[in-house]
This record gives C-alpha cells, structure tokens and sequence, in this order.
C-alpha cells in the first residue's frame, strides 16, 4: 500500500506525455497553408500538396524549384535528414553517449559493443572524406543546386519556421545543425555503401574458405562465376543446412530487392515503351524516399527521390522516364597486409613501406572522447583498425565509393534529358553505387545500361575473398572501359527485365559480381510478359 498513491500519479503524467505527443505530432502534419519567406528566392514559388502529402512545386527557375524542394525534405524529415548525417559522419556518440548497442551487421568483424564503436567504423570507412572530395568533381550548375537545396533545409530549421523544431529534436534537447552541400553528397555515399557488400560479405567468405583445404580451387566450386544445374543442385542441398549456417555466420540477413522493366513500343497497348521501376529498399520509419512533383518552363519532373537529395533518383520528366536496380556489383576488396611487429611499416614487393596514420577522435556525450590510430595503405585504410574486437589478420579496404566522383551531375541531367542518349550521357561521371539503369524517351527509343565504375581486377583475382596485400599484383588495375561495361539498345518488340539477378554471362570478359540475387523474380516477370502481345500500364 505504501507506494499505491504513486499509480494516480504515473497515470496522470502518462496522459500528459500521450497529450503532447499527439499535440507535436498534430503539429508536425499539419499541411502549409498561406504565403512564406523564403530566403534566396529569384521569384515566386507555389507548393501544393495532393491528398498523398506529396508536394508539388513549381518555380519560375530551377534555383528556385529544388530551393522549394529543399524547404519541403527540411520541414517534412527534419530529424531523419540531421540523424542520418550524423550517424554517416560517425558522430552518434556525441548525441547518445557510448551506450551498448546491438552487433547487427558488424558481428562479422567481432561486433559493435558500444556506439562509439559504430561511429568509428564510419570514420574508418570515411564516407564524410569521400563526399568532401567528390563536392568539386561535378558541374558548377550542381553545385550551385547543391547549395541551393541546403539553403532551402536551413531556412525550414531556422528558429520561426512554419513547424519549429521536431519532437524529436526537442525531446533530445537539440537543434540541427546547418545542412551543406557535403551533407547531400554524404547521404549518397551512405546508399552506396548499404548497397555494396564486398566488406561486409569478405570476411564472412574468408572464414569458410579457411575451413576449406586448397580454398581457392574449392571456393570456385563453392562460388562459381558462371552457375549452372549442379550449383542448384548444390543450394538445394544447403538448404537444410541453414540453421547451422546462420550460427556459424554471424549477422542478420534481409530479403530484399528490386525489379525494373522495359516494353518495347511495339509491345505496349500505347505505342510508346513502358518503364516500371520497384525499388525495394529495407523498411524503415520514416521511409528512404520523398516522393515529389517538380515544373519549371524548362524542367517538368516527378518521382522520388532520396531524402537529402534535391531533383528525382527514380521517376520520369516530360521527355524520357527511367527506373533502377542494384546491380549488386563487387564493389570492393579486402587486402590481407603484412604488418611489422611495431605496427609501423607493411610489406609490399619484398620492401617494407611506411604505414601512416591518423588519430581519430569520437566525441562522446557524458564522458570524455575516444582516440583512435588508423593506419592506412596505399590502397586504403586497415579496416581492422575500425573493430579492435576483431582476431583476424590485418586488412586494407579500398571501396568504388572511396573514388571522388560526380553522382549528383546524373540527375541533375535528366531533369534537361531530351532523348535517351542524354540521358546515358548523364551518367558518365557516376561512380557508386553502380546500377542497372533502364530508361526510354518520347520518340520511342528504349535502353540499358549498367551505370558506375566497375574495379578491373588482376589475373587470377578469386571473387569473394582477401587478396595478397604483399604485392602491387594484386591491385586494381583501374576501371573498365565505359564502352565495355553492360549495354544494350532494346528493340521496339522485345521486354527487358532486372531484379539483381545476372545481366551478362560468358563470353563478358570482366567479372562483375559473384552476389546476384537468385533469378526467381526475373524469371516470373517474363514469364508473366513476355506472352502477351501488348502490356498495359
């Protein structure tokens, strides 16, 4: 009884708490009405949301429209887009302190056992640098976009914006920083990283072949690059091995995937190609996307796109239209290094080379910040320097999206795309992640092609596991040649389909990927297709 006043009490405050989470949320979805501020503006904007909260803005230039755009992302997923960046940058720990966290992904390194843990695997991976460095690779008309989406965010976080802070914000007792342009490129960097698998899967390769006698010619076995009716065979009989496999590979697995097709104007009920794009990304509250309807005079464009991103990633204009797939590239290489006792020199070509490093520092909120060395390569940093739970040998990383390139410019392009070939044209400066890109125009015409930067790997290369880091043989030899990565024009009768599976089989000269998806999807979509004389939207 002596504690029976306190249930009153705990009642009370539980309704207050659900009354002000409701009151916050009612303010935080409560549509824009009237007329609004907005620094930097050329012109007049209108924005008008449809009975979907989807917004559609139209502007009388283009600075103005994703300004517009970057007003709408700030005041829609304000803490999602400041989460986000902070979690990318390596820099949780300085919002929540050093808590224990779950493992998840990183058990295959011997796990994340703190959250500065999590950040420092970032700051390893160094997605900030390498969005710092890619800013100047592209076109000033980007930049200047870049920038003017940052100053349309901010200006939804400035103190007396229409929304004010988020809850969740005031709930942490924090104020989001000013969004750059750099931020934007670091989201992107981020998707190209949850896209790729090679550091993640690596490891986990290196451990079954280690169990493996003579484990390059029984890994080809295992991960044939070309697999044929007893590879099936062969997965069908793992099957029932499958709990004993998950305990003996550490880490979650998730089913997901995309699927895009393309009808060739003479198969569609229309008489124009048909583009249907299904991005299935994991489940996440909020969701990835920001759906968005876009019209300048010039620019006429509607779809999705990334929160943190101006333009449109998957959608279509008034002139082409275009969808995306992972093409689930080996994107990366692991590098087993020879290291002095010191710590100070590695071995390569039978000399010992200096290793540098820097001093990493991971503010915690609460205590005082952690200092970590990282020592790099010439190929990359010692990844293992990121997960000190780690036992095995050291290992350098070098990663496709570790390349400054101009991702943005791709998008930005197809806003402008007239014809299919502008668009293809658009993509020549994408780095990661790399994707299958199926896109069609007004005047019928209807592509593929494989976007992004493909690693040319030395002779010998065995997908999937540590290359020998003693030698300069084993290192990248550059990228393939553009006009050599997969393409093809599709005629006006034929119907095209990806859903991560393989586009491209023998004779390809150049390995791509050993981490297809299974064909199931792709099969059924033609088989459901390919039947029928015309295809309706």
């Amino acid at each position: 009884m002596s504690h029976a006043w306190r249930r009153p009490w705990r009642a009370a405050r539980d309704r207050i708490v659900l009354t002000a989470l409701r009151a916050a949320g009612r303010r935080a979805a409560r549509p824009l009405r009237g007329t609004h501020r907005l620094p930097g503006l050329g012109g007049a904007v209108r924005i008008a949301f449809d009975e979907h909260a989807v917004p559609h803005i139209e502007a009388t230039c283009e600075s103005d429209l994703v300004r517009a755009q970057g007003f709408v992302q700030g005041l829609d997923r304000p803490f999602q887009m400041d989460l986000l960046r902070t979690a990318l940058a390596g820099r949780l720990a300085s919002w929540f302190g050093d808590r224990p966290t779950d493992q998840g992904p990183l058990a295959v390194w011997g796990g994340a056992h703190v959250l500065s843990d999590v950040d420092l695997m970032f700051r390893v991976l160094g997605l900030e640098t390498a969005a710092t460095a890619s800013l100047p690779m592209h076109a000033p008309a980007t930049r200047a976009l870049l920038e003017a989406f940052a100053e349309g965010v901010n200006a939804a976080w400035c103190p007396g914006a229409p929304r004010g802070r988020s809850l969740e914000h005031r709930l942490l007792r924090r104020r989001p920083g000013r969004w750059t342009a750099v931020d934007s490129l670091l989201v992107a960097k981020g998707m190209a990283l949850g896209l790729g698998f090679a550091w993640r899967s690596t490891p986990v390769f290196a451990a079954i072949a280690k169990r493996l006698e003579d484990a390059p010619e029984h890994w080809r076995q295992l991960m044939p690059r070309d697999p044929g009716p007893d590879t099936a065979t062969l997965l069908r009989a793992l099957v029932d091995l499958g709990g004993a496999l998950e305990g003996f590979l550490p880490g979650p697995t998730a089913a997901v995937g995309s699927n895009a097709v393309l009808v060739g104007a003479a198969r569609s009920t229309s008489g124009s190609p048909l583009v249907g794009s299904d991005p299935h990304l994991e489940l996440s509250i909020p969701g990835v996307w920001h759906l968005a309807s876009l019209a300048t005079p010039e620019v006429g464009a509607v779809g999705a796109s990334l929160v943190g991103l101006p333009g449109i990633v998957i959608g279509r204009t008034r002139h082409v239209a275009w969808g995306l797939t992972n093409a689930m590239l080996d994107d990366g290489d692991l590098w087993r290094e020879q290291v002095d006792t010191a710590g100070e020199r590695y071995r390569l070509d039978s000399a010992w080379q200096p290793l540098p490093s820097t001093s990493l520092v991971i503010e915690r909120r609460g205590v005082g910040p952690r200092v970590v060395r990282v020592r790099r390569t010439h190929r990359g940093p010692l990844l293992t320097d990121a997960f000190p739970h780690y036992a095995g040998a050291p290992c350098s990383l070098r990663l496709v999206l570790h390349e400054p390139a101009a991702e943005l410019d791709a998008f930005v392009g197809l806003l402008h795309a007239k014809t299919v070939d502008d668009a293809l044209t658009a993509f020549d400066g994408f780095g990661s992640p790399a994707q299958n890109l199926v896109i069609a125009d007004t005047a019928g015409d209807a592509a593929y092609r494989m976007v992004g930067r493909v690693p040319l790997r030395a002779e010998g290369h065995v997908p999937g596991l540590p290359l020998d880091g003693t030698t300069r043989a084993s290192d990248w030899r550059g990228f393939v040649p553009r006009d050599e990565v997969p393409a093809a024009r599709i005629a006006p009768d034929a119907v095209f389909v990806t859903a991560n599976d393989p586009i491209v089989g023998p004779p390809y000269p150049y390995h791509l990927s050993h981490l297809y998806e299974p064909d199931h999807r792709a099969r059924r979509l033609r088989e459901r297709l390919e039947p029928l004389e015309r295809v309706a939207a």
